[in-house]
């Protein structure tokens, strides 16, 4: 159901800005019912369900990877871009390079994309310090996403699109069905499983898409999700993960998901 919060009208008329618990701006889709993130706080939501489990913290410290090998991400659901914000920043912010695959069904528009006002939202919903560390990065990388944006056009027919930010950072939007992705085995080191609900979106809450991300991800992978239902922890469990059911973020879901890919 359509949260109960501030609404207001977007240049869409399917789509809605919706201000969540933690002053940030996210997006309510009326065909699907559907919002794009947590009443709660899409900022404060974003971070803790993905960018924190995403392995980048790790490997800034990590010996292992002083090569600089690319650590590579895949999101099912661009949406507004906060995963790609928050986790570029991050990464920049600590010299790890990242490849951020993106699978999109349709892209946002550079003017809702604006509209959802990363910035300011981002001001609201983290302390200083989090702002001191990652605050500028995102502002740069965004101009950079959004000017890069507005080169395409305004609806871009299925296919791959590649965006690097000044500072290096690879973003791969593959626009279409993301139940045909399957990636190189072994390839990916984080999974942001972050598609509508299985409700509304059941292909991809499904055994052969899950397992495709399984085969997909290196081992001691990481699997991250909003969702806890039991039908989603059995399937994750019968194709071969470890899964963890952590607490959620604050003011907002009660519990989080982390599955490992184990050896």
């Amino acid at each position: 159901m359509k949260p109960n919060r501030e609404t207001f009208a977007s240049s869409n008329e399917r789509l809605e800005f919706v201000r969540t618990d933690d002053g940030s701006i996210s997006l309510y889709d009326r065909k699907l019912d559907e919002s794009y993130h947590s009443s709660s706080g899409a900022m404060v939501e974003t971070w803790h369900v993905y960018v924190r489990h995403s392995g980048i913290n790790e490997c800034s410290s990590n010996s292992a990877h002083s090569d600089k090998r690319i650590l590579q991400i895949v999101e099912y659901g661009f949406g507004t871009g906060i995963g790609f914000l928050l986790t570029a920043a991050l990464a920049e912010s600590m010299s790890v390079p990242i490849r951020f695959i993106s699978l999109e069904q349709w892209l946002l528009s550079a003017e809702i994309l604006e509209g959802i006002q990363p910035i300011l939202s981002m001001k609201k919903a983290f302390p200083e310090e989090w702002q001191i560390q990652n605050l500028e990065a995102c502002q740069r990388l965004f101009n950079e996403m959004i000017s890069w944006r507005r080169s395409l056009p305004d609806f871009c027919p299925n296919g791959e699109y590649r965006f690097r930010s000044q500072r290096g950072t690879e973003l791969v939007w593959i626009i279409g069905d993301a139940t045909r992705y399957s990636g190189e085995p072994e390839s990916t080191d984080c999974v942001y499983f972050d598609p509508f609900s299985p409700k509304t979106n059941p292909d991809l809450w499904s055994i052969p898409v899950l397992r495709s991300v399984f085969q997909s991800l290196v081992v001691d992978g990481r699997f991250c999700s909003y969702s806890v239902a039991s039908p989603v922890r059995k399937m994750l469990t019968e194709i071969g993960f470890e899964v963890e059911r952590l607490p959620g973020p604050p003011g907002g879901k009660r519990q989080v998901l982390l599955a490992t890919k184990r050896r």
